[in-house]
C-alpha cells in the first residue's frame, strides 16, 4: 500500500487536480490508440520496406507515438506519487489506497463521477 492511505473526505479534496490529470490521460489513451491502429494499417512492401513516400510520414508518426507512450507513463508516475493506481486509461478509472478496520481497501472513483462514494 505504501504510505497513503485515504479517507473518503481526503480522496474527494484531491479530485480538483485529478480531473485535470485524467482529462489529459483518457484524452492520450484514445489518441494513442487511434495512432497506433493507424500504424498497424500501414503495411512495408513485399520487400519489407515501405515505399518511399511514405517512409519520412511512418517515421514521424512513430516518434510522436513514442513521445505520447513516454508523456502517459509520465502521468502514471504522477498519480502514483499522489497516492493513486490508475486502473482504465480510457475511462479515468482510479484506486486510492484506505484503511478500513484495520484492513486494506481501495476507494474507487472515475472520471465523470461527481465524488468518491466508495
Amino acid at each position: 500500500m505504501g504510505d497513503w492511505a485515504f479517507g473518503v473526505a481526503e480522496a474527494n479534496a484531491m479530485l480538483p487536480l485529478l480531473r485535470s490529470i485524467l482529462r489529459d490521460v483518457t484524452a492520450l489513451a484514445h489518441s494513442l490508440r487511434e495512432r497506433q491502429q493507424v500504424l498497424a494499417r500501414v503495411h512495408p512492401s513485399s520487400d519489407g520496406k515501405f515505399l518511399d513516400v511514405y517512409q519520412e510520414e511512418v517515421r514521424q508518426a512513430q516518434e510522436v507515438l513514442e513521445r505520447d507512450q513516454e508523456r502517459m507513463h509520465e502521468y502514471e508516475a504522477e498519480l502514483k506519487k499522489l497516492g493513486v493506481e490508475l486502473k482504465d486509461y480510457f475511462t479515468g478509472l482510479i484506486d486510492f489506497y484506505a484503511l478500513r478496520d484495520g484492513r486494506e481497501v481501495f476507494l474507487c472513483w472515475k472520471l465523470g463521477e461527481p465524488e468518491v462514494a466508495h
